[in-house]
């Protein structure tokens, strides 16, 4: 492996968010070596501008139903980075002032989920809201009894 090969795989373990000492293990550098690279190349910034893109993938991968450690598995990550990375992700729609969604529009997502992913039955809205009102019934009913 030539050295600007070494260059590019310390640069790709980097951007995937890879500390220097667990780089240098990866690529029989010292963390002191992987250190200057990484300041001599300037791959702050790059690091910078990847993050969001990260926090938004990982977002994404959550609100289409994946589960936490399938994150962490994609990524090959831990799981509690990925739960860091949710909360990066909350914090970035506070700042944009988005509102929050409400808990009914939560569980008609995790509902449209969970039937397209686990029974393959594509919902409508006025499916979901059907549904809804059945299940509010049920619970009424079991409270009376």
């Amino acid at each position: 492996m030539t050295k600007n090969d070494k260059k590019a795989l310390c640069k790709h373990y980097y951007l995937l968010g890879l500390n220097a000492t667990e780089i240098g293990k990866l690529t029989d550098y010292s963390p002191r070596t992987v250190q200057s690279i990484i300041q001599s190349e300037n791959w702050q910034a790059l690091r910078r501008n990847a993050a969001p893109r990260k926090v938004a993938a990982v977002w994404q991968m959550r609100n289409n139903g994946h589960k936490p450690k399938a994150i962490a598995a994609h990524f090959g990550r831990s799981v509690r980075w990925v739960h860091s990375q949710l909360a990066a992700a909350r914090r970035l729609n506070m700042k944009a002032n988005r509102p929050p969604e409400s808990t009914e529009q939560c569980r008609y997502k995790s509902l449209f989920n969970y039937m397209a992913n686990e029974h393959g039955v594509l919902l409508l809205e006025s499916d979901m809201h059907e549904i809804q009102s059945i299940l509010s019934t049920r619970r009424r009913n079991v409270k009376s009894v």
